[in-house]
C-alpha cells in the first residue's frame, strides 16, 4: 500500500515523464509469425527460466519479445545459448534489476559470462536498446523509471 501511494505521489506532483524524447524512441521491429514458430522451443526454455527466477507473466512476455524480435534480426546468431541468457540479462539491464550476484545464471544454458556479455552487446546494438525502453519496460522498471526521472538521475 506505501508503495501503490508513493507510486501516486510521485506521478501527480514529482515525476517528469518525458524520460524519453520522442525523436529517441526505438521504433517498433515488425517481425513475421514464422520467428515465433521457428524459435518455439527457444522461448519456452526462456520463458521456463525467467518464471524460476521470479519474473511476471508479463515480464516473461517482454523478455519472450526482446528475444523474438533480436531472432528476427539475428538470424541463426540468436539461436544459440549466449543469446537466451544475454536475452535475460538484458531484460534485467533495461529495467534496473541487478542479475549480477547470480553467476550460475551463465551456465544455465551451457555459456560463460565472456560469450554471454558479448551477445547482450550485439543484443543491445541490433535492437537499439536504450535504458527504459519501453518497447521492454515491465511494471519493475516502469516504477524504477518514476524514481530515477524524481531523482534527477
Amino acid at each position: 500500500a506505501a508503495l501503490v501511494r508513493h507510486t501516486i505521489h510521485a506521478l501527480s506532483s514529482l515525476a517528469q515523464l518525458d524520460v524519453l524524447p520522442q525523436r529517441a524512441l526505438p521504433h517498433r521491429i515488425e517481425r513475421p509469425a514464422s520467428v515465433s514458430a521457428r524459435c518455439k522451443d527457444e522461448v519456452a526454455v526462456l520463458r521456463a527460466v525467467a518464471e524460476k527466477l521470479g519474473f511476471s507473466r508479463y515480464a516473461q512476455e517482454l523478455m519472450a519479445d526482446l528475444f523474438l524480435d533480436y531472432a528476427h534480426l539475428a538470424g541463426a546468431w540468436a539461436e544459440t545459448p549466449e543469446a537466451l541468457t544475454a536475452a535475460i540479462f538484458l531484460f534485467a539491464e533495461i529495467n534496473c534489476i541487478d542479475l549480477t550476484h547470480i553467476t550460475e545464471l551463465y551456465r544455465v544454458f551451457g555459456s560463460d559470462q565472456k560469450n554471454v556479455d558479448a551477445a547482450a552487446a550485439r543484443m543491445r546494438g541490433r535492437l537499439g536498446c536504450v535504458s527504459f525502453d519501453p518497447r521492454y519496460l515491465g511494471e519493475e522498471g516502469f516504477v524504477t523509471m518514476l524514481y530515477a526521472v524524481v531523482n534527477g538521475k
